[in-house]
C-alpha cells in the first residue's frame, strides 16, 4: 500500500508541476481525471478524497480562494466516490463533468451571474464543460498510457 501511495503522490505531484508550468485555461485540467482514477492507487475512500483536498488546499493557497471553493471541494470528493464506484473511468470522468456542469452552473445562476433562466445559464457553459469533458478523458488516457509504461517496466526490471 505505501508504494500505491507513493505513486499517488507522484502522479499528482507531477501532474500539478505541469499544469501550473504549462499556465493551462482553466478548464484543461487534469484534477477530475486524477480524482476518478485515484482509487486505483489509494483503495481507502478517504485517504483519496484527503489526498485530493489537500493537493486542491495547496492549490489554492496559491492561486488564491474564492467563494465556490467549499463546493469544489465537496464535488471532487465526490469525483472521487464516483471513480471508486464506476468501473469504467472514461464514463466515470463523463459523469463527474455533468455532476460538475450542473451544479457549478446553477450556483452560477442561482447567484445572479448567470443567464436569464438557467436552461440559458446551462447552455452558455456548454463550451467551456465540453473541453473540461475533453480535457478529463484526455488526461484520464494519458494516465492509463504512463500506467502501462511504469508496470511494463516494472515487469522488465523483474525479468
Amino acid at each position: 500500500m505505501k508504494k500505491n501511495i507513493l505513486i499517488s503522490l507522484l502522479l499528482v505531484a507531477l501532474t500539478l508541476i505541469i499544469v501550473r508550468i504549462s499556465n493551462l485555461p482553466a478548464n484543461i485540467t487534469p484534477i477530475i481525471a486524477i480524482a476518478v482514477i485515484i482509487h486505483k492507487y489509494i483503495q481507502r475512500r478517504i485517504l483519496a478524497i484527503l489526498l485530493m483536498l489537500a493537493v486542491m488546499l495547496a492549490s489554492d493557497l496559491m492561486l488564491g480562494f474564492y467563494p465556490e471553493a467549499f463546493i469544489t471541494y465537496l464535488l471532487i470528493g465526490i469525483f472521487v466516490f464516483i471513480g471508486s464506484s464506476i468501473k469504467n473511468n472514461y464514463l466515470s470522468g463523463l459523469v463527474s463533468v455533468l455532476v460538475w456542469h450542473i451544479t457549478i452552473n446553477g450556483m452560477v445562476y442561482f447567484g445572479d451571474h448567470g443567464a436569464s433562466t438557467l436552461i440559458a445559464t446551462y447552455i452558455q457553459a456548454l463550451v467551456f464543460d465540453a473541453r473540461l469533458l475533453l480535457s478529463t478523458l484526455s488526461f484520464i488516457f494519458l494516465f492509463h498510457q504512463l500506467e502501462k509504461v511504469f508496470t511494463y517496466k516494472q515487469v522488465e526490471q523483474q525479468a
